[in-house]
């Protein structure tokens, strides 16, 4: 009997400290019976209900979320694979290799440079193709040299132009418009194959004769037919460098000076 009590005792003890369970101790006329004490259910109070309830949506909550963020990162990655542009590769692209050194040095150093002798070949070619701004002049022995728009005409162009300039004037013999017209002809056709602006002092036939009877003549800086008007007007110098004096200082008003070449004739 009195075990049975202890054990009553000791269970509604345990209950009362884990569980704060309420406990109904025996009364003194239940000590003597060998009924054993009856143990209650502790009731659960709304705040704990609530409290419990509210854990349990949290967890819910908590766990809906978790899983949406998820979804959402599932689907931003399928996405950006859907959108990653696919880099195809032309075999023919890829196969085609790309120009050495060694050749792009090659071709450098084949260029011509002004003032070197052209093939014909390479003549043709540049007027054809107008490489860059290199231009094919023409010799009077028919042979062609390297000129280019850039840069002042070498000395081998300048020497050749001023005697085909002098050649044209003297064949036009002492007539004041036949020089004149020979002259400004010869300019347009150095400018033509040397792409350069060109000015051409050179003697002119006066229409008079001098004190020994002979042809007159003076020295003009003359441009082509279309490029006038003449540098000097209708002024009449009386030696070469007088002339060429006046065509640098015109060459020197323009905008371009460097696009000019000045040609003595004599």
């Amino acid at each position: 009997m009195e075990t049975t009590e202890n054990t009553a005792r000791y269970h509604a003890q345990a209950i009362n400290t884990t569980a704060t369970a309420v406990t109904v101790e025996p009364t003194a006329a239940e000590t003597t019976d060998s009924t054993p004490a009856v143990v209650k259910t502790p009731k659960v109070s709304f705040l704990q209900k609530h409290r419990t309830a509210a854990i349990i949506c949290t967890a819910a909550a908590v766990i809906l979320v978790t899983g949406a963020i998820i979804g959402v990162n599932a689907v931003t990655s399928s996405l950006n694979q859907l959108a990653t542009p696919v880099s195809i590769t032309s075999p023919a692209a890829s196969a085609t290799p790309a120009p050495s050194a060694t050749k792009t040095a090659a071709a450098a150093a084949a260029a011509p440079t002004v003032g070197a002798v052209l093939t014909k070949a390479q003549a043709m070619t540049i007027r054809k193709n107008f490489e860059g701004n290199l231009h094919a002049y023409q010799m009077v022995d028919g042979s062609y040299v390297a000129v280019s728009v850039s840069q002042p005409l070498p000395a081998n162009v300048v020497a050749d132009a001023s005697a085909k300039a002098l050649a044209a004037t003297n064949a036009a013999g002492a007539d004041i418009s036949a020089t004149k017209n020979a002259a400004t002809a010869s300019i347009g056709t150095i400018q033509y194959e040397a792409g350069r602006s060109i000015i051409l002092v050179t003697r002119l036939y006066s229409g008079t004769l001098d004190t020994t009877g002979q042809p007159g003549y003076f020295w003009a800086p003359l441009q082509s037919n279309t490029t006038r008007p003449n540098v000097a007007g209708s002024v009449q110098f009386s030696s070469a460098a007088a002339a060429e004096a006046a065509a640098k200082i015109f060459v020197a008003a323009q905008s371009n000076p460097r696009a000019w070449d000045i040609i003595l004739a004599q």
